[in-house]
This record gives C-alpha cells, sequence and structure tokens, in this order.
C-alpha cells in the first residue's frame, strides 16, 4: 500500500552537514540500542554514511547505550554515556531524548561551552534545545492526500508499485549550540 512516513535518515544527514558547516568536526552520536532496532538502524545509517563521506572527519564511534527511557536503567546508561564522553571527547553530542542532555550536565560540563548537544527528536520547538523538530500530523496529512490521489484516479485495491512518502523534520535553533 501506499504510506508515507519519517525521513529519519534525511533528518540526521541535515543535521550533520548544519553541524559541519557551523564548525563541528568531532560529532558523537548516542541511541539507545532498542530504540534504534525500532528505527531500522536510519540515524546509524545516515551518521555512518556522512562519518565516512567526510574527509576531516574526527570520526566517534556510535554509543548504543542502554535504554535510558526505562529508570531501571538510567544509571546503567549514565556510566555507559560518562566513559564513553571521557573516552572520545565529542564537540557536539546527538541524542535523540533529553535525558542525554541531562547525562552531560550531571558530569559537570556547561552546554554550550564545554560541550554542544543537538537532538534528533523534539517533541517540542520551544526554543531551548536545537534540534529537530517533527511534526508527526505532517505524516497523516501526507496519507490522506495520497488517499484521496488515489480515490480521484479511480484506484482501487493494493496498487502494483505501492510508493513512499518520505517527510523531513524541522531543524529548529535553541540554547545547545555555540
Amino acid at each position: 500500500i501506499h504510506r508515507s512516513a519519517r525521513n529519519f535518515i534525511g533528518d540526521i544527514s541535515n543535521a550533520l552537514e548544519m553541524l559541519r558547516q557551523r564548525g563541528f568536526n568531532k560529532i558523537g552520536l548516542v541511541e539507545p540500542a532498542d530504540i534504534e532496532e525500532r528505527n531500522n538502524y536510519f540515524w546509524s545509517a545516515g551518521y555512518y554514511t556522512f562519518d565516512l563521506s567526510a574527509a576531516d572527519s574526527g570520526h566517534v564511534p556510535i554509543l548504543r547505550s542502554s535504554n535510558y527511557h526505562r529508570p531501571e536503567l538510567r544509571e546503567q546508561a549514565y556510566q555507559e554515556f560518562s566513559c564513553w564522553y571521557r573516552e572520545h571527547k565529542p564537540e557536539v553530542v546527538v541524542g535523540s531524548n533529553l535525558h542525554v542532555l541531562k547525562f552531560i550536565e550531571r558530569m559537570g560540563l556547561k552546554v554550550p561551552k564545554d560541550v554542544a548537544y543537538f537532538d534528533l527528536d523534539l517533541l517540542e520547538d520551544d526554543g531551548k534545545v536545537d534540534g529537530v523538530y517533527f511534526d508527526w500530523s505532517r505524516v497523516g496529512a501526507a496519507t490522506v492526500d495520497m488517499v484521496i490521489d488515489q480515490i480521484n484516479r479511480n484506484e482501487r485495491g493494493i496498487p502494483r508499485d505501492p510508493k513512499l512518502t518520505l517527510i523531513n523534520g524541522q531543524i529548529v535553533t535553541g540554547k545547545t549550540l555555540l
């Protein structure tokens, strides 16, 4: 069937390009393993592709942490993050949950003075955090448009060549990048 979805690879590619243009070379991605699996590793794929294409990349390996969304694993995730950060010292940390920002602050680091932070999955555009804000209603609207187009073309049943419409998020400015 025709469908629409978030463009995870496009979002991280656009974000990494913007970060590189702003002068960041050591960019580190932090993502819980279960979230990465649920997202089909799209953010990792985008990160690795960008990392390989950047000649001057200060390569920082991805941290696939424990699930910091679950309170019983949060301390373990913090320990994993602090070890990773001390070892690799990225200039900017890219995450998809504000728990990562809390981990940075818990380590006594000042954002953005000591390290910058960029969030791939902002729940709101409130001007506090730099990141990607995704309005999920745009996916629904694109899906409705596809159904209306099928009706207008008098198409019925499962299409021979299903279409996928990808929707990009919007990069928004906050106070977590220099």
